[in-house]
């Protein structure tokens, strides 16, 4: 029998994608900024970031499984040659055949659901995907505005250690004082240069990290703008705060879930199928027509098992529901938290200690210089002041990074609009 199915095709023009010099200008633009702001940084993430593009790629696919699941089934168009008697070949039956199947249960709609339910959850993974990159670039460019401040603070404790490094050389040299206080003060100076090493050695990591999320671009971190006490502070205490897009996502799933069981249901009742064929018998030359219909006997095949499967993944979506929502109310009560504990220790560190600290160091040197001071004095005035205000600059970095945790965790501040590009 030869057989030729003919189908409706619908021909697909290939995805859009934006020209690759146009995209290579606007990246070329933002890199040769004066000042990269913090949008600068998100704008390169949506040009540049291959994780990103996979979860714009993959919600396409799933608005692309949307389509497909609507499909009807195709006619089948066949042209046979019957009763063909090989002694006498002339004598036989030719006939053309249309049959189409018809469904007669609503599996094509609850299929279309359960396709729509998973694209609107890939749409929501995407959302938070992107709400992720951004939190990821948000936090290193808190931590490259850090190393800066630091390596700056650094220079200038330095500074203090080389001035009472010089007032003991100068006492020592007068016979006013031993030669182990110039030494105990050298090692001051070497203790925050190993500091300085350190940070030089944590940026270089951090900047290889960051640079990754761009897709390896050559960010200059010089340029970055910004400072430590520039709050991008969201309302993330407001309990009207949107859901996260985790949950929404996990909704969504548990939807789908549901369609795919309604859907698994329904195709235990067969699709009907029509025929109808017009044929000749050669070589008299007399016509027939021939009709009817035919379905399947569900007596052993009831999609029993599928739809037990179905059952079973309905009530893991259900559970992964309680578990999204249960981890991010938790996650949101520790990071509120944790915001609130880092930014009463910096207000006391930043305002009352800091400065307290500062004067000290102020007056142990006049005191160890003119002789009224021991020298242990003007060593532990000048490390107090080295831990509070490297403190403080941990402090004021973690509740910026605090901060961020919050906004993305609420969908505020820069997050908000389910966090699509500011």
């Amino acid at each position: 029998m030869i057989q030729m199915v003919l189908g409706a095709w619908l021909l697909l023009a290939p995805p859009t994608v934006a020209d690759a010099s146009v995209v290579q200008q606007e990246v070329n633009a933002i890199l040769n900024k004066p000042e990269i702001e913090l949008n600068d940084l998100f704008r390169l993430a949506e040009l540049q970031n291959p994780e990103l593009a996979a979860a714009q790629a993959s919600e396409a696919a799933n608005a692309g499984k949307v389509d497909q699941a609507g499909a009807y089934p195709n006619p089948v168009f066949s042209i046979e040659v019957d009763e063909l008697d090989t002694g006498a070949p002339d004598i036989h039956k030719e006939k053309v055949t249309l049959e189409q199947n018809f469904i007669i249960s609503g599996r094509r709609g609850d299929a279309v659901a359960s396709a729509r339910f998973s694209a609107e959850a890939a749409g929501h993974e995407r959302t938070q995907t992107r709400r992720d990159i951004y939190q990821r670039i948000h936090d290193h460019w808190a931590n490259q505005l850090y190393f800066q401040e630091t390596g700056a603070a650094l220079i200038e404790l330095l500074d203090h250690a080389n001035q009472t490094l010089q007032i003991a050389t100068v006492r020592f040299e007068a016979k006013a004082a031993p030669e182990s206080h110039a030494t105990k003060a050298l090692l001051e100076v070497y203790e925050l240069k190993m500091i300085q090493q350190r940070l030089a050695q944590q940026q270089a990591g951090a900047e290889a990290a960051f640079r990754a999320l761009f897709g390896g671009l050559n960010l200059p971190m010089n340029r970055l703008k910004g400072t430590l006490d520039q709050s991008h502070q969201g309302n993330h205490n407001s309990d009207t705060a949107e859901a996260p897009p985790l949950l929404n996502a996990a909704s969504s799933r548990l939807d789908a879930a549901q369609a795919a069981l309604d859907e698994s249901k329904a195709e235990r009742i067969p699709d009907l199928g029509v025929f109808a064929s017009y044929g000749r018998i050669r070589p008299t030359g007399d016509s027939f027509i021939e009709a009817g219909i035919s379905f399947s006997l569900p007596l052993f095949n009831r999609n029993q098992g599928l739809v037990a499967e179905k059952n079973a993944l309905l009530a893991e979506a259900r559970a992964q529901v309680r578990m999204v929502e249960a981890n991010f109310n938790a996650r949101l009560a520790g990071e509120r938290a944790r915001h609130l504990a880092i930014g009463s220790e910096l207000q006391t560190l930043g305002k009352q200690m800091l400065p307290a600290a500062q004067r000290g160091l102020d007056q142990a040197q006049e005191g160890y210089r003119v002789g009224k001071l021991p020298f242990l004095e003007l060593i532990d005035a000048q490390r107090t002041l080295s831990n509070i205000r490297l403190r403080n600059l941990e402090l004021r970095r973690d509740l910026v990074i605090a901060e961020v945790e919050l906004m993305s965790l609420t969908g505020t501040g820069p997050y908000a609009h389910k966090g699509e590009k500011p």
